[in-house]
C-alpha cells in the first residue's frame, strides 16, 4: 500500500463541489493577435488542489528514447476524464462566447474534449531534431486550446511562439514535407531521416530557420503562472525555453471537432 498515492480530494467530493475553477463568466482576459491571456480562473486553493491531483498520475511517454517518434519534446500524463471534463467545458464554454459569440448550448459537429500534460525536464530532455519546428494539434479536426501554466518563471524565459505559414497545411503537415517538388523536400527528409533521429537538448527555433521552412513568427504566448493561454489548436506553434529553464510543467486543456470548412472543403478562417 505504501507505493500508492491516494488524491487529496475524493471523486464524489470533487464531482459534488467542484473546487477548482470559478464560472467562466467572472474570467479576466485579454486578446492578443493570435491567443487570449486569461486570469482570475481559479477559486480560493483550486490552483494547489488541482496540481496536488495531477501528481497522483504518472507520466506515459518520455518521448526520449531511441524508437520514440512523437514530435512533442516532452514527458506526457494524462488526467482521468472526471477530473479535466469541466475544465475541458469551461475552455469551450469561454471560446463559444468570445469567438463563436454563441453560448454554450452550441453544438458543433462531431465535438470531442482533449487534454495531456507536458514536463519538461532539461537533463532528460532528448527530442527529435525536429521538435522545434512549429507544428498543429489536431491535424483531422479544428478545435482549441488552453495552456494552464503550473511551473514559475521569469518574464520571457519560456512560452508559446506563434506563427503564419506561407505555404500549404494538409491535415497538418506541411507543404515541405509532402511534396517532392518543393524546395525543401528533400532537406527536410535527409535532416529527419526515418522520424527517429534524437538530439540532445531542446533546441530553439531561430528567425533565420523559421524564415527558411516557411514560417513567420507573429507573438509569443506567456508562461505565466496560474494564467490560461488560449489559442487556435491549428495555429502551427512551437515551445520556447530558454537555457536557463531547469523544468516546466503545463496541461493542455480544449476541445475539437469537425469544421464545415472541412466538410464542403473551403477555408476556414483562423483565429
Amino acid at each position: 500500500m505504501i507505493d500508492f498515492k491516494t488524491l487529496p480530494i475524493s471523486k464524489r467530493v470533487y464531482q459534488e463541489t467542484y473546487p477548482i475553477l470559478l464560472p467562466v463568466s467572472e474570467w479576466e482576459f485579454k486578446k492578443h493577435q493570435k491567443f487570449w491571456l486569461v486570469d482570475n480562473i481559479f477559486k480560493e486553493g483550486g490552483l494547489d488542489l488541482l496540481k496536488e491531483m495531477a501528481q497522483c498520475y504518472p507520466i506515459v511517454d518520455n518521448n526520449n528514447a531511441d524508437d520514440d517518434w512523437d514530435h512533442n519534446p516532452f514527458k506526457v500524463f494524462h488526467l482521468p476524464y472526471w477530473i479535466t471534463a469541466p475544465i475541458c467545458e469551461a475552455v469551450r464554454e469561454f471560446v463559444l462566447r468570445e469567438y463563436f459569440h454563441q453560448g454554450p448550448e452550441l453544438q458543433l459537429i462531431d465535438e470531442r474534449l482533449s487534454e495531456w500534460g507536458n514536463i519538461y525536464v532539461k537533463e532528460d530532455c532528448r527530442p527529435l531534431v525536429n521538435s522545434c519546428i512549429p507544428h498543429v494539434d489536431f491535424p483531422h479536426d479544428e478545435g482549441w486550446i488552453a495552456n494552464l501554466w503550473l511551473s514559475q518563471h521569469e518574464e520571457e524565459e519560456t512560452g508559446t511562439n506563434l506563427y503564419d505559414f506561407k505555404g500549404a497545411i494538409d491535415e497538418g503537415r506541411f507543404d515541405f514535407q509532402l511534396d517532392s517538388r518543393h524546395q525543401r523536400y528533400t532537406e527536410w527528409h535527409s535532416w529527419v531521416g526515418d522520424g527517429k533521429n534524437h538530439t540532445q537538448g531542446f533546441q530553439n527555433l531561430t528567425r533565420d530557420k523559421a524564415f527558411h521552412w516557411g514560417f513567420r513568427k507573429i507573438e509569443q504566448a506567456p508562461c505565466k503562472y496560474g494564467t490560461m493561454t488560449i489559442y487556435n489548436g491549428n495555429t502551427p506553434h512551437c515551445p520556447f525555453i530558454d537555457d536557463s529553464v531547469q523544468w516546466r510543467w503545463s496541461h493542455a486543456f480544449g476541445f475539437k471537432y469537425k469544421s464545415l470548412a472541412r466538410v464542403f472543403n473551403t477555408q476556414e478562417v483562423q483565429f
